[in-house]
């Protein structure tokens, strides 16, 4: 092999690891994220339907019950060019928002008071509040981003 021939192969090599990175298990030079939606409306209402996607990563649709949670986790993007969406469907309302394209505020117009790796979105019947996720059942510094 030339020296041209293993300069283009590893370079070959650095793009394809590169180009998978968002997806896959382990972060290489970047920080891992995790978003994770709670339902809190209420016990006698239907459940909370939701459809979460970035633009190679589908979550597809989830029902979730009261209090319950569905999360993931990815690696940011270089130039931090990750953006994850969801639908949500609640009785007759329907709501579409960005749920993270921030590395420290989860979204760009976040008032999280400091940076978070853990975006947790709890949903109630007023509104979608965003917080930093610390537990199952716990989330700091919530307040209202989205109204329905």
């Amino acid at each position: 092999m030339t020296l041209s021939m293993i300069k283009i192969f590893l370079i070959l090599l650095l793009l394809t690891i590169l180009l998978d990175l968002p997806t896959s298990k382990s972060c290489f030079l970047t920080r891992k994220y995790h978003v994770h939606v709670i339902n809190k409306l209420p016990y006698n209402s239907s459940n909370l339907k939701i459809h979460c996607a970035a633009g190679d990563d589908e979550r597809g649709n989830h029902y979730l019950a009261a209090n319950q949670e569905f999360d993931w986790s990815f690696c940011q993007g270089f130039a931090w060019t990750t953006l994850y969406f969801c639908h949500f469907w609640w009785n007759s309302k329907d709501k579409v928002f960005d749920v993270y394209n921030d590395p420290v505020h989860c979204v760009n117009d976040g008032k999280l008071p400091k940076l978070t790796t853990q975006c947790a979105w709890v949903v109630k019947p007023d509104g979608f509040y965003l917080g930093t996720y610390i537990g199952p059942g716990k989330v700091e510094d919530m307040y209202r981003y989205a109204q329905w």
